[in-house]
């Protein structure tokens, strides 16, 4: 069985490229072209061969007679937004939690090395055993 080749996919319009096989462009709809990367494993390539590879395509994009450089720009002030937003979402995604006594959100995480002091102290009678938060309002462990 013969091993494919693996292809960068662009948009000759818009300069939208990738690795992944696609039959259209996701950001302006248009077919998209094939580029020989003349390899099997293009994740394989060490970075600087990927980005010569990468700086081939763009150079074709550059250079044919569909390409917008508005459209281009348009694109890539879409991507930076997307971009922004997926980081932001990511960030917000973050688990908040409450003491289950005052409800309040000012929490920390009681550090394994907390908690290994007081077991060493109090051995089994150690309030800390078991419980993963500390309450910074009314002081409390759960």
């Amino acid at each position: 069985m013969a091993e494919l080749e693996d292809y960068i996919y662009y948009c000759t319009k818009c300069g939208w490229f990738s690795v992944p096989p696609r039959d259209d462009c996701p950001f302006c709809q248009s077919v998209l072209k094939k580029y020989d990367c003349q390899t099997t494993e293009f994740f394989d390539l060490p970075k600087e061969e990927q980005k010569q590879l990468f700086s081939n395509v763009q150079e074709i994009i550059e250079n044919s007679p569909d390409y917008d450089r508005k459209l281009h720009c348009r694109r890539l002030e879409e991507e930076k937004r997307y971009n922004e937003a997926s980081i932001r979402k990511m960030h917000s995604n973050k688990v908040v939690v409450t003491c289950p006594y005052c409800h309040s959100n000012n929490t920390r995480k009681i550090g394994a090395g907390e908690r290994m002091v007081t077991a060493n102290l109090f051995g089994l009678g150690s309030q800390n055993l078991g419980k993963q938060w500390h309450c910074r309002n009314c002081g409390s462990n759960f």
